[in-house]
């Protein structure tokens, strides 16, 4: 039996939201933000929850909002980087950091469950839908990645998450995809739409 260790959650909503032209946590679906489809869904199954955002999110209710430590937009990677450096400051108790994408509003119940049992050893487990592409953004990080994150923002000029992420030795584990991505992303008021529908 897996034994889930203390872990943060940290919900990714600092990015710039170019193609949908306004912030995507605000989003409505279903009578509730994406924010708070996120914080719903991420609490229970974690400890303590942090909001990574650069700009106020009042939704965010008392979770701590961090802005990026990181100059320039450098992509979620900056929001975990900070998430990440949050807890060796405020909860060294804590030595894992679940991250989920905020536009990502289906993603499973029991993903932090699901993903320590893939730990182990391990730095970093992510998320996969099956026969799919990876989710980067939906994983978890051991402190120990702190480090070499920090250093690979500041001297990497194109800051791609999956440059990192195939730099460090890493599990993945993959979550049924039939008959709906939990993965799910919304880019587009095309996928806002999609969503809304019930289709997923």
């Amino acid at each position: 039996m897996t034994v889930i260790q203390p872990t943060t959650g940290l919900i990714l909503a600092g990015g710039r939201s170019s193609r949908m032209g306004q912030n995507k946590a605000l989003l409505q679906l279903q009578g509730k933000t994406l924010l708070q489809r996120a914080i719903e869904r991420l609490a229970p199954q974690v400890e303590g929850l942090l909001i990574s955002t650069n700009s106020p999110l009042a939704s965010a209710g008392s979770y701590p909002q961090l802005n990026d430590r990181v100059g320039g937009y450098a992509g979620p990677l900056a929001g975990i980087l900070t998430g990440l450096e949050w807890l060796a400051e405020q909860q060294s108790r804590h030595q894992w950091l679940l991250s989920v994408a905020v536009d990502t509003p289906f993603f499973p119940l029991d993903l932090n469950r699901n993903l320590q049992q893939a730990a182990q050893t391990d730095t970093l487990v992510i998320a996969a839908s099956s026969g799919k592409r990876a989710h980067p953004t939906c994983a978890l990080w051991h402190i120990r990645v702190l480090p070499r994150l920090r250093h690979f923002l500041e001297t990497d000029q194109q800051r791609r998450m999956m440059q990192f992420v195939e730099s460090l030795h890493y599990q993945q584990v993959e979550f049924q995809s039939a008959p709906v991505d939990p993965f799910f992303n919304i880019n587009t008021v095309a996928d806002l739409n999609e969503a809304a529908a019930g289709l997923y």
